[in-house]
């Protein structure tokens, strides 16, 4: 009899240091599950800001064209004014040389 006491007792402390157990894997499933939503999120955030990194560096090389743009169009506006400004100095040099003869 007194053989199936202890038996009993280890039987009782096996199944408390099981239900134990259960406590920390439930706590950590649980704990699983959170970070499982917590790597979603910030997966979301991740693609989220890689779509506005593409269209900040859209809008750059936008804006980069746009410069070289008006560059050109400056040079071009700069060329015409030297051309006609040489062509204004012609044009008195050849008015003063024939008020001189």
């Amino acid at each position: 009899m007194n053989e199936k006491t202890k038996l009993e007792k280890e039987l009782e402390e096996v199944h408390r240091t099981g239900k134990n157990y259960g406590g920390i894997l439930i706590f950590l499933l649980l704990l699983l599950l959170i970070c499982g939503f917590y790597i979603v999120s910030l997966q979301k955030k991740t693609f989220d800001l890689n779509n506005t990194i593409k269209k900040l560096q859209l809008q750059v090389d936008t804006l980069t064209l746009e410069l070289e743009t008006e560059r050109l169009r400056a040079n071009e506006c700069l060329k015409a004014m030297e051309g006609s400004k040489k062509k204004s100095n012609a044009d008195t040099k050849n008015t003063t040389e024939k008020g001189k003869s």
